[in-house]
């Protein structure tokens, strides 16, 4: 029972320096805490959505004034003889009578004009987690005063 209790604590010593509480160089882990990193994404967004809609003009219309002709000419006119009471008739010639007459004449038609916003965009920015936060076991420190490198030598 010695003899094994001696074969232990020697392998201990001396091949497995993690279980014998100490760590030769660079070959111990110790677990850790990673904590999530974080990023800022970008993203373009609709402010106002595209609308199309129509704009309407009226017609317009304005007063022509026309000469035209309300008397006058040629006309057959019968009347009586006064000195022997019989009917005569004859073409008489009145001279011409002109009016001005207005009339309402359409300039332009009414139009129906289409129109289509296009939609505004703007930017937004937020947080997102890029990865999330786990356990690892990570290179323990080496020991105090014996960084990676050290030879032993403290200039003397």
């Amino acid at each position: 029972m010695a003899r094994l209790l001696l074969a232990i604590g020697a392998l201990s010593l001396s091949g497995l320096p993690a279980l014998a509480g100490g760590c030769a160089s660079g070959q111990c882990y110790t677990p850790a805490y990673v904590p999530p990193t974080y990023g800022l994404v970008t993203e373009k967004v609709v402010t106002r959505a595209p609308e199309t809609y129509a704009i309407t003009t009226p017609a317009q219309y304005t007063t022509v004034y026309d000469k035209v002709l309300v008397g006058g000419g040629r006309v057959w006119s019968v009347t009586r003889d006064p000195a022997t009471g019989r009917l005569v008739g004859c073409w008489i010639t009145k001279p011409a009578r002109y009016a001005t007459v207005p009339r309402t004449v359409m300039v332009r038609a009414p139009q129906v004009i289409p129109y289509a916003a296009p939609a505004q965009y703007g930017y937004r920015t937020h947080k997102v987690m890029t990865s999330r936060g786990y356990k690892a076991w990570v290179p323990s420190a080496p020991p105090a005063g014996h960084g990676y490198g050290w030879s032993g030598y403290r200039g003397r």
